[in-house]
């Protein structure tokens, strides 16, 4: 084979090679969105939309509520940075770092009308109450039952035995910090 045959062959196996190790990388932090159960008849969507992040990076959230009830709901939240748990990839809860900081955060309320989204984009700073070393993490995200109205949440506590906070979805929303 002639040296530019060779070089040419060798450029497309390394191109090739780049190619399959970023089709790996996609299937091993999927972007695909995934929807909650519903809280008062509300669901959530959440979508994590950089889930490879340099230190100190904020992570980026898409969430999507969706009134599929057939009355008007005010849906209360906080904060997302207050409703995540940050695992590590083998599966251990990531401990808040010391000194990090107490929030109390208003609770936004939106008001859907039947069948209305809502969508928001939030960041968070994982960074600011985790000290997160270069590796795979994931995150659940938690609801905290006492923002619904007192109509409903009597029920909910019961339906759910908590009095706080409950898992938003089942879903892990993988993420990997780079050095």
């Amino acid at each position: 084979m002639s040296g530019r045959k060779a070089t040419a062959v060798t450029a497309l196996q390394s191109a090739l090679l780049l190619l399959t190790a970023l089709a790996g990388a996609q299937a091993a932090f999927p972007s695909h969105a995934h929807q909650s159960g519903a809280f008062n008849g509300v669901t959530t969507t959440f979508k994590l939309l950089n889930a490879t992040l340099r230190r100190e990076q904020d992570l980026k959230v898409r969430f999507t509520l969706h009134n599929g009830s057939d009355r008007p709901v005010t849906f209360r939240y906080a904060n997302l940075l207050e409703h995540v748990d940050v695992f590590t990839a083998q599966g251990e809860r990531v401990k808040l770092r010391n000194n990090a900081p107490t929030r109390e955060s208003p609770a936004w309320s939106i008001p859907l009308k039947p069948g209305e989204r809502f969508e928001k984009i939030e960041r968070i700073s994982l960074f600011t109450d985790y000290d997160l070393a270069p590796g795979d993490y994931y995150l659940i995200f938690r609801y905290d039952l006492r923002l619904l109205s007192d109509d409903v949440l009597k029920a909910y506590r019961k339906k759910l035995d908590s009095s706080d906070l409950v898992d938003w979805d089942k879903a892990q929303y993988w993420f990997h910090i780079h050095k």
